[in-house]
């Protein structure tokens, strides 16, 4: 059996030493005020309204519902040398 390289090595120990060092996370205290969210709120501006309303314009929910479901059932096939040459494209 060959010896692990060295990077390989590395990579255990420090693994091994962040696991250590993990604490857990506290959960975040709940508000104590039981007012409406109105209250806790961020006020948000006309112009995020405007972008939020026009977020849903223009997507076919029919069609991404047929994509989750052609991906779910294991149909859909990507050509990768039409996205990377999209990618590219979109690189300039």
């Amino acid at each position: 059996m060959k010896a692990p390289s060295n990077a390989i090595v590395a990579h255990a120990r420090t693994a091994l030493y962040l696991a250590k060092a993990a604490r857990p996370v506290e959960p975040l205290a709940t508000p104590a005020s039981t007012g409406s969210s109105s209250e806790t709120a961020a006020p948000v501006s006309d112009e995020a309204r405007a972008l939020a309303a026009c977020a849903g314009a223009g997507t076919d929910e029919q069609k991404v519902a047929a994509l989750k479901q052609r991906i779910c059932d294991g149909e859909y096939r990507i050509n990768p040398q039409m996205l990377a040459m999209r990618i590219l494209d979109s690189l300039g």
